[in-house]
């Protein structure tokens, strides 16, 4: 694993947004923030990440439609994505999008479960 890599967490919910961005940091990740889909896309499309985690239900663009661009771009198709919702993706209309993702976890999470999710799809893409 790189020793500083560099992930986005896009959440509307500020409190779990910077609670779940300091414990990255703590873990030795470079951390940006989003707090909606639309400032989630437009950031994951101009820096290069080596994780996004993505929230599903987001203002202005839902987390489905953000990992739905990234995945259908070029230049962003192989980062990873991890989504994380309060919601059970097999019981909404999102599970489709959620497929697409390369990972999955319920809010809220368990700290080390999430960051052994977070390493893995890190280490996965790092070669």
């Amino acid at each position: 694993m790189r020793s500083m890599t560099r992930i986005l967490v896009a959440d509307d919910e500020s409190d779990i947004r910077n609670i779940t961005a300091r414990f990255l940091k703590r873990n030795g990740h470079n951390v940006d923030t989003a707090e909606d889909g639309a400032v989630a896309l437009a950031l994951a499309q101009k820096n290069p990440y080596d994780l996004i985690i993505l929230d599903i239900l987001m203002p202005k663009k839902t987390g489905i439609e953000v990992l739905m661009a990234l995945k259908t771009n070029t230049r962003t198709s192989n980062t990873p994505i991890l989504v994380f919702s309060a919601q059970n993706p097999k019981t909404t209309n999102s599970s489709e999008g959620v497929a697409l993702a390369d990972d999955f976890i319920q809010k809220p999470y368990v700290p080390s479960e999430f960051l052994e999710k977070v390493n893995h799809l890190i280490k996965t893409t790092d070669g």
